[in-house]
């Protein structure tokens, strides 16, 4: 399997998780909080490891695609990190309520919402056959 194409089996996971997360956040009035920092916990561990994958590959497919700059590729992956970095402390922040609140379920559906985003935007961007080899 090629990279790209991992990186996308991943997206997928990460939807499945993310799907989950909000699937939770929506009993947590009746239910409390402990499934909520399960399912955060998992999709933190999941997005960890994506990013580790990305860091080791989404550089060189993007430069051997000829259409990057290498500053180019430098800077669009800054800004995915930080995005990535964001989520993974917005996941944090849902794993610290010990309290269940219309607030924590309305953060998560935020966050969902980002991640879903993110993915999104990068499968268009560069996560296609246009710029890197999928296959």
């Amino acid at each position: 399997m090629g990279d790209a194409a991992e990186l996308i089996m991943q997206h997928e996971v990460l939807r499945v998780l993310t799907i989950d997360l909000v699937q939770v956040a929506r009993t947590i009035m009746t239910d409390g909080t402990g499934t909520l920092v399960s399912a955060a916990g998992r999709l933190a561990a999941a997005l960890a490891e994506h990013q580790r994958l990305e860091d080791g590959v989404l550089a060189p497919m993007l430069l051997a695609g000829d259409r990057w700059s290498a500053l180019r590729v430098s800077e669009m992956l800054a800004v995915h990190r930080q995005e990535h970095d964001d989520f993974l402390a917005a996941l944090r922040l849902v794993s610290q309520h010990d309290e269940p609140s219309i607030d924590l379920e309305a953060r998560v559906f935020e966050l969902a919402a980002g991640i879903y985003r993110h993915m999104d935007r990068e499968e268009v961007e560069y996560l296609n056959t246009r710029v890197v080899d999928a296959g």
